[in-house]
């Protein structure tokens, strides 16, 4: 909201122009008719400063027009509790990853993970406080803006004084350094409360939530609080304010079919407890995984036998091959390729939807805290129905794997734990395109305060010899009018 400027100068323009009036017929009826004394010099010094204040306001008031309008300052102690609130939540995620991280003593991850979120804290309590101390700075102006005319008129009318330097200085900054600091608060109040915005957290309540997951493993489990791999996970953050969900189970870029339990909270010794997530998952059939300890390589499964002759047989060597000997079996298999010593069909299918994976909604930096996951898409994988074929021979389908999947979380970047490392992501991006623009207004506000501060005050010795000889010409133009009114008063 924008306040009027001719309102607020108004009054005190009224009580320059009065404490002149007052001084002056001081000047001329105290001290000039009751006590003879001689007060030419100071009557020309206070008419010339009572002239050049009003031809000074007369010339600062349009002036004024083209500055920013003076803002309603807004609240600094709501910009301070809105940062309490996220400084706190931020507390309590540190204490969850504690719970999480210490009993698997991954000490390093914690310590790196609570120097990230100290940072956060750092930065907001800053610019938080920079923010209420530009607040409270622009309050202070805008209780001394209507003052300042009285202050420059103070100054004119006793300008070889040393308070006549200050009262100068003062009455010149306050005249133009409220409207640019208004529009400075503006600015990074706006930029502030932007920032708290983005990381405001959902609620104040924070669990922990266990989860069991059985399935093919390790699957990328995906909810409505974020993603998490099966392997290593136990427990996962979230918002107590929200139902946690699952919208995806992946393994091998395959979609899974899974149901989910939420179970209530028993005993638990956890702080936090929040219940447990139960996940089943599976494939419409059970297939045959090509796996080893770094990971898993594809799948295949022997759907049906389409023919059979006499003797017939057919069974799996190992995870990448089969034998059939007088039989026509139809596999499907999600793997690099195949190829066997008989007859083989082949063709692309999509009996089993596939997905890209992501990880966390985190920094890289940040993402090896978190732990290890897939890549987004499959390299070199083919899903087929196949089509193998030995009649009076023996076959091996022997099947090629894929790229590898594999992944392991140390801590699931889940509900507030993803939020707060999405923190400076957020931070930097909305930062990098403001924060040039509150240098460069800083640097501004400062440049023209200081300069016509600076002028002024320079300039007042100057202004006191123009002021005296202004006077003089003025006291001696209305003289005569003045004998014949003093012949008129009756004292």
């Amino acid at each position: 909201m924008a306040m009027n400027y001719t309102n607020i100068l108004w009054g005190s323009l009224v009580s320059g122009v009065s404490l002149f009036a007052v001084y002056i017929a001081y000047l001329v009826v105290v001290k000039g008719r009751l006590r003879g004394m001689n007060v030419t010099r100071e009557l020309y010094s206070a008419v010339g400063a009572f002239t050049a204040f009003i031809i000074m306001m007369s010339i600062i008031t349009p002036l004024l027009s083209h500055l920013p309008s003076l803002a309603k300052p807004p609240s600094g102690s709501w910009v301070l509790e809105q940062y309490d609130i996220i400084a706190a939540v931020l507390s309590a995620v540190k204490m969850v990853t504690a719970l999480i991280l210490f009993p698997i003593e991954e000490f390093t991850t914690y310590y790196s993970l609570s120097g990230v979120i100290n940072s956060i804290i750092g930065f907001l309590g800053g610019l938080a406080t920079l923010t209420a101390m530009v607040i409270a700075l622009y309050k202070a102006l805008l209780a001394l803006f209507p003052l300042a005319p009285l202050f420059i008129s103070l100054a004119l009318a006793r300008p070889n004084k040393p308070g006549g330097i200050v009262l100068m200085g003062v009455g010149l900054m306050t005249l133009v350094a409220t409207p640019l600091i208004g529009w400075l608060v503006s600015l990074l109040y706006n930029i502030t409360m932007g920032v708290m915005a983005v990381l405001s957290p959902p609620c104040l309540d924070i669990k922990l939530l266990g989860v069991v997951y059985f399935g093919p493993g390790p699957a990328l489990v995906t909810t409505s609080q974020g993603v998490f791999m099966t392997n290593g996970t136990r427990y996962i953050p979230i918002w107590g304010c929200e139902r946690v969900y699952v919208t995806q189970v992946a393994w091998d870029w395959l979609v899974l079919n899974y149901t989910y339990t939420p179970l209530p909270p028993g005993f638990s010794i956890i702080p936090l407890y929040g219940g447990t997530l139960v996940i089943y998952a599976q494939l419409p059939f059970p297939a045959m995984v090509i796996e080893n300890s770094t990971g898993v390589y594809g799948a295949w499964f022997p759907l049906r036998v389409l023919r059979y002759w006499a003797n017939g047989t057919g069974y799996p060597i190992n995870d990448t091959a089969f034998y059939i000997r007088n039989e026509s079996v139809l596999f499907w298999a999600w793997t690099s390729g195949v190829k066997a010593n008989c007859s083989l069909t082949v063709n692309e299918t999509s009996m089993v939807k596939t997905t890209l994976v992501s990880g966390p909604l985190v920094l890289p930096i940040y993402a090896p805290l978190t732990g290890t996951y897939p890549p987004s898409a499959p390299m070199g994988y083919r899903q087929m129905l196949i089509n193998a074929t030995a009649y009076n021979e023996s076959c091996i389908i022997v099947f090629k794997p894929g790229s590898r999947w594999s992944g392991y979380t140390v801590l699931p970047a889940t509900g507030p734990v993803e939020w707060a490392l999405a923190g400076p992501l957020n931070l930097i991006i909305g930062l990098n395109s403001q924060w040039g623009n509150v240098e460069t207004a800083f640097m501004t506000v400062g440049i023209i305060t200081v300069a016509v501060t600076l002028l002024g005050i320079l300039l007042l010795p100057y202004i006191a010899i123009g002021t005296a000889y202004l006077g003089a010409i003025i006291v001696e133009f209305i003289s005569p009018l003045w004998g014949v009114i003093s012949q008129l008063l009756p004292f």
